[in-house]
């Protein structure tokens, strides 16, 4: 979804926030200001026509398997068809369940104290001090830390190109606000060419 203000936690689903210059989620503890910004996935219509598709061809798969196995015959071709058809949408669909469930978890967060961010595989809250630069490599921000010398990889949040300079150009203006008087100009920022 596009850039939002904090309307609702985007950890534990509480709200509405209350727009206070500096507040606090009173559910999970999520740090928010009038200046935080929250990046969250829509959902893909890629994943409700698999789905559908899968419904559709699902009793195809079953008389495939009904006539393979209990029958031990060949099915017709409608049935052939309609069955591999299936299978091959649920071995697609299946690795990205994972995704899909996680679906309302997903978000980036710019926030007082650092960047806070879950995507399906990890959790990451990076404070301002220990944030070494940001990089794009084929549409995925990558935040390195300063401290551990470790990238994180922002997956599955952003939905075009344009999120993710917007999402890079508010790092950068929020850096400059949050953080103490340390160096850091405008040249931390790093865009990979082959994107």
């Amino acid at each position: 979804m596009p850039v939002s203000g904090p309307d609702r936690c985007p950890e534990c689903g509480a709200g509405p926030l209350v727009p206070l210059p500096v507040g606090c989620c009173s559910e999970c503890g999520f740090e928010y200001d009038a200046d935080t910004r929250i990046w969250r996935p829509r959902r893909s219509w890629h994943i409700y026509l698999l789905f559908a598709n899968t419904l559709l061809f699902s009793p195809w798969l079953y008389r495939l398997l009904e006539v393979t196995i209990r029958y031990h015959q060949w099915p017709s071709a409608s049935v052939l068809f309609g069955g591999l058809v299936s299978a091959g949408s649920l071995a697609w669909a299946l690795p990205r369940l994972r995704v899909v469930l996680a679906e309302g978890h997903r978000y980036v967060a710019i926030t007082p104290r650092g960047i806070q961010a879950r995507t399906p595989k990890n959790r990451y809250f990076i404070p301002w001090d220990d944030l070494a630069d940001v990089s794009v490599v084929l549409g995925v921000p990558r935040l390195r830390r300063r401290r551990e010398d470790a990238t994180c990889l922002l997956e599955w949040i952003f939905d075009s190109d344009q999120e993710v300079a917007a999402f890079v150009d508010a790092v950068r203006a929020a850096r400059q606000r949050y953080q103490s008087a340390e160096g850091g100009g405008d040249d931390w920022v790093e865009q990979d060419p082959a994107v």
